[in-house]
C-alpha cells in the first residue's frame, strides 16, 4: 500500500490528473477481487497490483 500511495504523490508532483477506478466486472480469473480500487493518471499509469497483459486493450473506461 505505501509503494501505491508514494507512486500517486509523484504523479501529484507531476501535476498528473489522477482518478480512481475500481474493478466492477471480470471474465475468467482476476488477480484481484470486484471492488477492488486503483489511482490511475491522465497517462495511463495504474498503480497498483492489479494488471492485465494489456490494460489498455483489457480495461474499459467510463467516465
Amino acid at each position: 500500500m505505501r509503494d501505491v500511495v508514494e507512486e500517486v504523490g509523484r504523479w501529484a508532483v507531476r501535476r498528473d490528473r489522477i482518478a480512481i477506478a475500481m474493478v466492477v466486472g471480470a471474465e475468467r480469473s482476476a488477480p484481484r477481487p470486484l471492488g477492488t480500487k486503483m489511482p490511475i493518471n491522465d497517462r495511463g499509469e495504474i498503480a497498483s497490483a492489479v494488471r492485465t497483459r494489456s490494460h489498455t486493450s483489457n480495461t474499459r473506461t467510463t467516465y
